[in-house]
């Protein structure tokens, strides 16, 4: 039995750390270790997270001044002894069986990626949607797949987040990989995962649906109209740059990632409620990042009527509740192609 790091950093969580850190520790599957990182709360997230781990010797209680989400998940990882490490956040849900799912199909895998489902919540705890996606169990071995599964507009959000994978320790380790510490608005999850696939050889996919993501409605002023997540979109960018691409996978990274950087500044674009002038920036900002990086692409940002039209049908779907998550917008296969084709053809 493989023994399993499990970090949680922790922010301000008293409202769901209790549930979460019961079901973690409820798994049959007892060979984990329970990194709580307390990352300077100001409610009694840290009172909590003393209780329990006066009660089971296998969490390590953390406490550090507040410094993100990255920052904390780093000083995980520097504390974890485990052979394998997986991330969970302090207000989601777990199955009830995560860990048995995900490591019987260890192996020789580098890397396991079981199935996650995304909720969108309301102020009022409601549940406005939820969307599963799930895998067939399969193995990447060969390298082009490999590819596929990171940049195909048609795969299924495969490498996007950390909850739903195990990780090996030693891989992180040897390649001394941490999360950018930057990062403030998001998109931390997919490049961590992008540096570590691409130093994988093998990745298993299991078929259950492991985690289940809520995503809640931003109530802060502030943040909805903060134009600097796109300096978290730029750090993306120029970042996935950088890695080292193994030789067969290279040429799809330059094949996908137009559209690949498309849809998270789409989502990004959509996801803070901007106001009208802020908008404008980020998309102004987008376009500037698109160009600078020399990515080859269709007439989407020249063709601004076509794109103006775009991005009104996006408001309009998510205002009317036709589509109630931005996941079913932006990661919908079929929209966003018939939409590239539209505007391309124009």
């Amino acid at each position: 039995m493989k023994r399993i790091s499990v970090i949680v950093p922790i922010y301000n969580g008293s409202l769901y750390l209790e549930n979460t850190l019961q079901a973690l520790l409820n798994q049959p599957y007892k060979n984990i270790e329970l990194i709580l990182i307390d990352d300077g709360s100001q409610d009694d997230s840290y009172q909590i997270c003393q209780k329990f781990a006066q009660q089971d010797e296998r969490i390590l209680l953390i406490h550090q001044t507040n410094a993100g989400i990255c920052a904390a998940r780093n000083t995980g990882l520097a504390y974890a002894t485990g052979e394998f490490v997986s991330f969970i956040d302090q207000d989601d849900a777990i199955d009830p069986n995560i860990y048995v799912y995900l490591s019987n199909k260890i192996g020789d895998a580098d890397m396991i990626v079981g199935g996650k489902s995304m909720q969108l919540i309301d102020k009022k705890q409601l549940l406005l949607s939820e969307i599963d996606y799930s895998y067939e169990e399969k193995q990447l071995k060969d390298q082009k797949e490999i590819a596929y599964a990171l940049f195909n507009l048609d795969h299924r959000m495969t490498f996007l987040h950390l909850w739903n994978c195990l990780y090996r320790k030693k891989i992180i380790d040897e390649y001394d990989l941490k999360f950018d510490e930057r990062f403030r608005y998001g998109q931390e999850d997919t490049l961590f995962n992008f540096n570590y696939v691409s130093k994988c050889q093998t990745i298993q996919l299991v078929p259950e649906v492991v985690y289940q993501y809520s995503q809640r409605e931003l109530t802060s002023t502030s943040l909805k109209n903060n134009p600097s997540a796109v300096k978290d979109f730029q750090i993306f960018i120029e970042t996935i740059g950088e890695i080292e691409w193994n030789e067969r996978v290279y040429p799809y990274y330059q094949k996908y990632r137009y559209t690949y950087f498309l849809r998270h500044g789409l989502n990004i674009y959509t996801q803070f409620g901007m106001n009208t002038a802020n908008q404008k920036k980020m998309l102004q900002d987008i376009q500037q990042l698109l160009s600078k990086e020399k990515i080859q692409k269709p007439l989407i940002i020249e063709s601004s009527r076509y794109y103006r039209n775009y991005l009104c049908l996006v408001s309009r779907l998510m205002e009317k509740r036709r589509y109630r998550t931005l996941n079913q917008l932006i990661y919908g296969t079929s929209f966003i192609k018939k939409m590239l084709n539209r505007v391309s053809a124009g």
